[in-house]
C-alpha cells in the first residue's frame, strides 16, 4: 500500500430514514421503534447532548415501546445497533 492512500472510515451512523419509524416525536413519555422490514433485534441506547447514556436496552420486535420515564424535557440521541446497521436521530422529550 502506498502511503499515499489514505483510507477513511467516518464511523457516523446513519439517519433512521426508510429503515424505521421511531415516533411520536416530540414526546411526552413513550417512544415507539418500528422497522420497516419486520422484527429485528437491535441494541438501543438514548444519550442526552452531553454523551451520558440515560436509557439502553434491547429491541426484539418489529414494533416495540422505550418509556421514556424520568428523562427531563429536552433532546435526545436515539442510537440503534443492528446485526448490519447503526442509525441515530434525534428524539425531543417535552413534558
Amino acid at each position: 500500500r502506498d502511503m499515499n492512500d489514505i483510507s477513511i472510515s467516518s464511523g457516523v451512523a446513519e439517519r433512521f430514514g426508510d429503515v424505521v419509524n421511531v415516533y411520536p416525536n416530540p414526546t411526552s413519555d413513550v417512544l415507539f421503534v418500528a422497522f420497516a422490514q419486520g422484527p429485528e433485534r437491535a441494541e438501543y441506547t438514548l444519550t442526552d447532548l452531553t454523551g451520558r447514556t440515560v436509557l439502553g436496552g434491547i429491541l426484539t420486535s418489529d414494533r416495540q415501546a422505550i418509556a421514556l420515564d424520568g428523562l427531563t424535557n429536552g433532546n435526545y440521541v436515539l442510537t440503534l445497533r443492528t446485526a448490519q446497521r447503526l442509525l441515530s436521530g434525534r428524539v425531543q422529550v417535552v413534558r
